[in-house]
Protein backbone atom coordinates (compact mmCIF):
# COMPACT_ATOMS: atom_id res chain seq x y z
CA UNK A 1 0.00 0.00 0.00
CA UNK A 2 2.81 2.11 -0.68
CA UNK A 3 0.61 4.45 -3.03
CA UNK A 4 -1.60 5.27 0.17
CA UNK A 5 0.96 7.27 1.89
CA UNK A 6 1.28 10.89 2.17
CA UNK A 7 2.73 12.12 -0.83
CA UNK A 8 5.27 15.26 -0.91
CA UNK A 9 5.06 18.25 -3.55
CA UNK A 10 7.81 16.75 -5.78
CA UNK A 11 6.49 13.21 -5.80
CA UNK A 12 2.93 15.27 -6.77
CA UNK A 13 4.47 17.18 -10.03
CA UNK A 14 6.37 14.74 -11.42
CA UNK A 15 2.85 12.14 -11.54
CA UNK A 16 0.91 15.22 -12.90
CA UNK A 17 3.55 15.68 -15.38
CA UNK A 18 3.40 11.89 -16.04
CA UNK A 19 -0.51 12.02 -16.57
CA UNK A 20 -0.99 15.56 -17.96
CA UNK A 21 -0.99 16.50 -21.40
CA UNK A 22 1.44 16.14 -24.14
CA UNK A 23 3.67 18.73 -26.35
CA UNK A 24 5.27 17.74 -29.24
CA UNK A 25 9.08 16.61 -29.09
CA UNK A 26 11.61 19.38 -28.88
CA UNK A 27 14.12 19.65 -31.76
CA UNK A 28 16.94 17.16 -29.65
CA UNK A 29 14.22 14.70 -28.49
CA UNK A 30 13.25 11.37 -30.36
CA UNK A 31 9.95 9.38 -29.81
CA UNK A 32 11.48 5.48 -28.91
CA UNK A 33 10.09 2.35 -27.62
CA UNK A 34 11.64 0.42 -24.74
CA UNK A 35 13.49 -2.62 -26.80
CA UNK A 36 14.60 -3.82 -22.95
CA UNK A 37 15.38 -3.41 -19.54
CA UNK A 38 18.96 -3.09 -18.28
CA UNK A 39 18.70 -2.76 -14.88
CA UNK A 40 20.50 0.23 -12.52
CA UNK A 41 17.56 2.87 -14.36
CA UNK A 42 19.44 1.72 -17.66
CA UNK A 43 17.00 0.88 -20.70
CA UNK A 44 17.74 -0.14 -24.31
CA UNK A 45 16.19 2.00 -26.65
CA UNK A 46 14.87 1.31 -30.24
CA UNK A 47 13.82 4.43 -32.72
CA UNK A 48 11.99 5.54 -35.35
CA UNK A 49 15.08 4.06 -38.23
CA UNK A 50 15.30 0.99 -36.06
CA UNK A 51 18.93 1.41 -34.23
CA UNK A 52 19.32 0.43 -30.77
CA UNK A 53 20.96 3.02 -28.06
CA UNK A 54 21.05 2.78 -24.01
CA UNK A 55 19.25 5.99 -22.46
CA UNK A 56 19.25 6.50 -18.42
CA UNK A 57 16.01 6.94 -16.93
CA UNK A 58 16.41 9.77 -14.11
CA UNK A 59 16.19 9.01 -10.26
CA UNK A 60 13.26 11.17 -10.30
CA UNK A 61 10.99 8.83 -12.49
CA UNK A 62 11.85 5.99 -9.21
CA UNK A 63 8.84 4.74 -7.73
CA UNK A 64 6.33 7.06 -9.77
CA UNK A 65 6.56 6.07 -13.32
CA UNK A 66 7.15 2.09 -13.95
CA UNK A 67 8.84 1.05 -17.45
CA UNK A 68 8.17 -2.22 -19.19
CA UNK A 69 9.50 -3.56 -23.04
CA UNK A 70 7.19 -2.44 -25.12
CA UNK A 71 6.54 1.28 -23.92
CA UNK A 72 6.86 4.52 -25.47
CA UNK A 73 9.56 7.30 -24.53
CA UNK A 74 10.53 10.63 -25.30
CA UNK A 75 14.68 10.45 -25.02
CA UNK A 76 16.77 13.42 -25.40
CA UNK A 77 20.25 13.18 -26.51
CA UNK A 78 22.56 13.34 -23.23
CA UNK A 79 26.01 15.13 -23.76
CA UNK A 80 28.58 13.50 -22.02
CA UNK A 81 27.37 9.99 -23.61
CA UNK A 82 30.66 8.41 -24.34
CA UNK A 83 31.16 6.23 -27.59
CA UNK A 84 32.00 3.11 -26.09
CA UNK A 85 28.88 1.94 -25.01
CA UNK A 86 27.44 4.53 -22.71
CA UNK A 87 24.06 5.65 -22.25
CA UNK A 88 23.64 7.88 -25.07
CA UNK A 89 20.15 9.19 -24.41
CA UNK A 90 18.13 10.69 -21.37
CA UNK A 91 14.42 9.63 -20.89
CA UNK A 92 12.37 12.73 -20.60
CA UNK A 93 9.33 11.67 -20.46
CA UNK A 94 7.39 8.26 -20.44
CA UNK A 95 4.31 8.15 -23.00
CA UNK A 96 1.02 6.57 -21.88
CA UNK A 97 -1.46 5.43 -24.40
CA UNK A 98 -3.46 9.06 -24.29
CA UNK A 99 0.00 10.77 -24.79
CA UNK A 100 0.48 8.70 -28.16
CA UNK A 101 -3.20 9.28 -29.61
CA UNK A 102 -2.33 12.73 -28.58
CA UNK A 103 1.25 12.70 -30.87
CA UNK A 104 -0.85 10.96 -33.65
CA UNK A 105 -3.75 13.93 -33.79
CA UNK A 106 -0.63 16.25 -33.10
CA UNK A 107 1.32 14.20 -36.35
CA UNK A 108 3.99 14.22 -34.54
CA UNK A 109 4.15 10.47 -34.20
CA UNK A 110 6.60 8.32 -35.97
CA UNK A 111 5.36 6.55 -39.33
CA UNK A 112 7.87 3.68 -38.10
CA UNK A 113 5.60 2.95 -34.78
CA UNK A 114 2.08 3.97 -36.88
CA UNK A 115 1.38 0.91 -37.28
CA UNK A 116 1.87 -0.56 -33.01
CA UNK A 117 0.88 3.20 -31.46
CA UNK A 118 -3.15 3.62 -32.43
CA UNK A 119 -3.89 -0.07 -31.68
CA UNK A 120 -2.34 0.21 -27.99
CA UNK A 121 -4.35 3.27 -27.31
CA UNK A 122 -7.82 2.07 -29.78
CA UNK A 123 -7.57 -0.84 -27.37
CA UNK A 124 -8.86 1.20 -24.46
CA UNK A 125 -11.11 3.41 -26.18
CA UNK A 126 -14.12 3.15 -29.35
CA UNK A 127 -14.66 3.64 -32.53
CA UNK A 128 -15.36 7.17 -32.64
CA UNK A 129 -11.99 7.89 -30.23
CA UNK A 130 -14.15 8.31 -27.29
CA UNK A 131 -14.64 6.04 -24.17
CA UNK A 132 -17.30 3.64 -24.99
CA UNK A 133 -19.36 4.54 -21.75
CA UNK A 134 -17.45 7.66 -20.81
CA UNK A 135 -15.01 6.37 -17.90
CA UNK A 136 -11.77 4.82 -18.51
CA UNK A 137 -11.67 1.35 -18.65
CA UNK A 138 -10.83 -0.49 -15.44
CA UNK A 139 -7.93 -2.36 -14.53
CA UNK A 140 -8.11 -6.36 -15.38
CA UNK A 141 -5.84 -8.46 -13.12
CA UNK A 142 -4.31 -10.92 -15.77
CA UNK A 143 -3.01 -13.40 -12.46
CA UNK A 144 -6.70 -14.29 -11.81
CA UNK A 145 -9.12 -16.50 -14.28
CA UNK A 146 -12.31 -14.50 -15.60
CA UNK A 147 -15.69 -16.03 -14.44
CA UNK A 148 -18.21 -16.13 -17.35
CA UNK A 149 -21.10 -14.57 -16.02
CA UNK A 150 -22.87 -17.13 -18.76
CA UNK A 151 -21.55 -20.54 -16.94
CA UNK A 152 -22.99 -19.17 -13.50
CA UNK A 153 -26.64 -18.56 -14.92
CA UNK A 154 -26.27 -21.90 -16.61
CA UNK A 155 -25.24 -23.91 -13.66
CA UNK A 156 -28.22 -22.39 -11.41
CA UNK A 157 -30.83 -23.49 -14.25
CA UNK A 158 -29.48 -26.95 -13.90
CA UNK A 159 -30.33 -27.22 -10.46
CA UNK A 160 -34.02 -25.73 -10.49
CA UNK A 161 -34.85 -28.02 -13.18
CA UNK A 162 -33.86 -31.20 -11.77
Amino acid sequence: MSGARRKGGYRKSVEDEALGPVAAPAAGERVARVASLRGGNVVELEDAAGASSLALLPNRFRNVVFVKPGDFVVAAAAGDGDGDGGARRVVSRVLRPHHVAELAALGAWPDAFAAAAPRRAAAARGAAGAFVDGDEPLFENTNRRRRDESDESDDGDDSDAS
